[in-house]
């Protein structure tokens, strides 16, 4: 698989940072053969455009034990897919460090 990724970060200070990222996935060539991922589906052999996804992630950590992580990512799948619903994933996590 080829991944062509795009991203830009800030840190409005010095316990938080946030990201845009952009991936473009993309097979060498065409195949009925879908990689191995989260997103299953079945690809028609005619396309090795995988399709593209966007996120944001931040992270904020009030103290130097404990971190907070978040995250929302939307997957579009390109034409190398049969089905092409997108895909949404929300996470968080908590670390606490001892």
């Amino acid at each position: 698989m080829m991944v062509a990724t795009l991203s830009y970060g800030v840190r409005p200070s010095r316990n938080f940072s946030m990201d845009l990222t952009l991936h473009a996935y993309a097979q060498p060539s065409a195949s009925t053969i879908a990689p191995s991922a989260r997103l299953r589906g079945a690809t028609t052999g005619l396309s090795n455009y995988l399709g593209s996804e966007v996120s944001i992630t931040g992270a904020w950590r009030p103290t130097r034990k404990t971190k907070v992580e978040f995250g929302l990512a939307k997957f579009t799948p390109g034409s190398a897919y049969v089905d092409r619903s997108n895909a949404s994933r929300i996470y968080g996590r908590v670390s606490y460090y001892f």
